[in-house]
């Protein structure tokens, strides 16, 4: 019985916080900067197809994603490709 005494007053200091501690932590709801969905205009296919071509084609982005993923992979070799 002296035990559970004991272990209550030790306890009591966390028990009996101050309240105020408590509702002071700053809250945002996750809606509130939400903004939804929007259809985007659609655009000419026959000039996207002539920009690509004019960049250097498919084979350009393709190259473009292949150094990327070889930037990645060395990254953590320390910086040595």
């Amino acid at each position: 019985m002296v035990k559970l005494v004991l272990l209550a007053m030790a306890i009591s200091p966390w028990v009996h916080a101050d309240e105020t501690a408590l509702t002071a932590l700053p809250f945002e709801s996750a809606f509130a900067t939400y903004q939804a969905y929007k259809d985007e205009a659609i655009g000419d296919w026959r000039e996207a197809n002539r920009v690509v071509d004019h960049v250097g084609g498919w084979r350009v982005y393709a190259k473009e994603a292949r150094q990327a993923d070889e930037a990645d992979a060395h990254a953590g070799h320390g910086g040595r490709p």
